[in-house]
């Protein structure tokens, strides 16, 4: 299952929110860094998950699908 571009889900793993939020650091790259309320409930500093889970990549970097 893909869960971002590139960034794919065993068959065997459920899509937690954790693995929602751990896909956008692994998009994001070398040098990205994920953001908002997914980076606080990374850290346990945020009780509920956050509906959207944001990141920023390197500039260095493009996210997204290669061509």
């Amino acid at each position: 299952m893909t869960v971002r571009p590139g960034v794919y889900l065993a068959a065997d793993r459920d899509l937690t929110d954790e693995a929602r939020i751990l896909a956008v650091g692994l998009w994001a790259g070398d040098g990205g860094t994920i953001t908002g309320l997914a980076a606080a409930r990374w850290h346990r500093l945020w009780p509920d998950p956050p509906p959207v889970a944001a990141g920023i990549a390197a500039w260095t970097r493009r996210p997204g699908p290669t061509r």
